[in-house]
Parts: structure tokens; C-alpha cells; sequence
């Protein structure tokens, strides 16, 4: 469980990036979270595994506060983030090691690292790829290889900071699969996002504006309540056809309407 309590954060103190947030994610839930650029998702997301401390307020994982020095080397290893840019991440010159380094840092013994690269290496299909030089993979496959790196830490959460936005159609898709599959495996996955149509994937999405939360429910429930556009989204394209199709019957039932107004005045004449 993921708790926000009355949280601010600024840089300086008259220039707040976020103000009095307040929510809590249940373990098992996927959430996204949108909003326009500069609008502090970011910031949101670094939050919640301790990258960024609060100036107000409290961050919670379960027991564990992030402003607690003592604690937040557990946090980091219960909560994985993956960055918008996968070599952001990668310090070593193959993937093998790549995955072995944060093993490495919490000083697992090598039988079980070895196992750990093998189980999480094959979890994203990049097995074949281990003693590969990560540069030299494709887009998805990098962010595939950052996503094992961090599943081979046993996490229980992970956050995808606009893991997908410097992906070309196909790196998207197989991250978004990956996703859903490690939600459907009972992670924690909370996904920032400026995609909207990847939003409808979650179970949850929070809209973020002007550092503040102005939505908290269900996909369907934002589109059909807040118009998206006010805050300088688009409709994923799965709502604009259903938009189209009932404005088409719409139309339809009017055009029917009025020929049937004009058949009854007709036939009374």
C-alpha cells in the first residue's frame, strides 16, 4: 500500500510543484497518471520511492516512510521505477550485468543471482540477449532489458515514468504487454503517461493539473465526465469512435424523427 499524506513539494518555497496531496494505491492496483506537461507527474513519481523527499506531509510504502534515511534502501528495492530513457539506467557493458548489478548491491549469493537473471531475463524474453551490449539493442529491447533489471530485485511495485514515449509502435506494444502481464502476476504498476489510449489498460487513473488532483477513478469515468482537452489531452481513439457512433445514431434518430413528423402530418391532411 502506497500512502500520500497532504504532501507538498517545491523547489522554492513561493513556487509550489505540488500541493496538499492526498491518496492512497492499493497493493495489486494499476494506475496511470496523466496530465499536461510541467504539471508535476514526474515529481509525483520520484516521490514515491524517495528520489525526491516531500517539503510537507508524509510518503508511505506499507510501514516504511521515505523520509526516514533508514528505510529507504528497502523502499528503493520494494519499489522499482523504470525512466522515460532505459540507458538513463544502464551502467555496465553487457546485459548480463546490467541485471547483476543491483543484485550485486544487496549482496545476494551468485547461485541465486544467477538464478535471478536467468528467471527475470526470461520473463521479458531477452534471454538470448545476455551477453549482448545493451546500446546496441532497439529502443524496446533496452527498455525490456531496464524493466528485468529491476524485476530481478523481487519488487512489489514498479512505476513507469513515460516508459513508453520513446518507443516506436511495436517497443510500445510489447511494454504495455509486458505490463499488463506483471500486473496480471500481482504487482503493484503505477504508469505515468501522456498517451491516452494507454490509459484505458489501467484499472485507475489520476489526473494531475497545476500540482494539484483533480480526478481520481476509473478510466471510463474521466471521459465521460471531464472533457480531456481543458487539460491539454486527447481521447484515447477507442472514445472518439464511440463519441462518433453516438453522434452518428444521434443524427439518425433525429433524421427518423423528423420523417416520421413529416409521414403523421401528411396522412392527416
Amino acid at each position: 500500500m502506497l500512502v500520500f499524506e497532504h504532501v507538498d513539494f517545491y523547489h522554492k518555497k513561493n513556487m509550489p510543484i505540488l500541493k496538499n496531496i492526498h491518496f492512497t494505491i492499493q497493493a495489486g492496483e494499476y494506475v496511470s497518471i496523466v496530465g499536461k506537461n510541467g504539471c508535476g507527474k514526474s515529481t509525483l513519481a520520484k516521490l514515491m520511492n524517495g528520489l525526491v523527499l516531500p517539503k510537507k506531509g508524509v510518503v508511505r510504502f506499507h510501514h516504511l516512510e521515505t523520509r526516514n534515511a533508514a528505510q529507504l534502501k528497502e523502499i528503493r528495492q520494494r519499489i522499482g521505477f523504470i525512466f522515460q530513457n532505459p540507458e538513463d539506467q544502464f551502467i555496465t557493458t553487457s546485459v548480463r550485468d546490467e541485471i547483476i548489478f543491483g543484485l550485486e548491491n544487496i549482496r545476494l549469493p551468485k547461485e541465486e543471482m544467477d538464478q535471478r537473471v536467468q528467471w527475470a531475463s526470461k520473463a521479458v524474453d531477452m534471454e538470448t540477449y545476455l551477453d549482448s551490449m545493451p546500446h546496441e539493442l532497439s529502443g524496446g529491447q533496452k527498455q525490456r532489458v531496464a524493466i528485468a533489471a529491476i524485476l530481478a530485485m523481487r519488487p512489489q511495485c514498479i512505476i513507469f515514468d513515460e516508459a513508453t514515449s520513446m518507443l516506436d509502435p511495436l517497443g510500445r506494444e510489447q511494454v504495455l504487454a509486458l505490463m499488463h502481464a506483471l500486473h496480471q502476476a500481482g504487482l503493484t504498476i503505477i504508469h505515468i503517461t501522456h498517451h491516452m489510449d494507454e490509459v484505458m489498460q489501467s484499472n485507475r487513473v489520476l489526473l494531475l493539473d497545476n500540482g494539484q488532483i483533480c480526478f481520481d477513478g476509473h478510466p471510463i469515468a474521466l471521459f465521460e465526465t471531464i472533457n480531456v482537452r481543458d487539460y491539454s489531452l486527447q481521447e484515447p481513439i477507442a472514445v472518439k469512435i464511440h463519441q462518433l457512433a453516438n453522434e452518428a445514431w444521434s443524427l439518425t434518430a433525429d433524421w427518423e424523427g423528423a420523417i416520421r413528423l413529416r409521414w403523421d402530418t401528411s396522412s392527416k391532411t
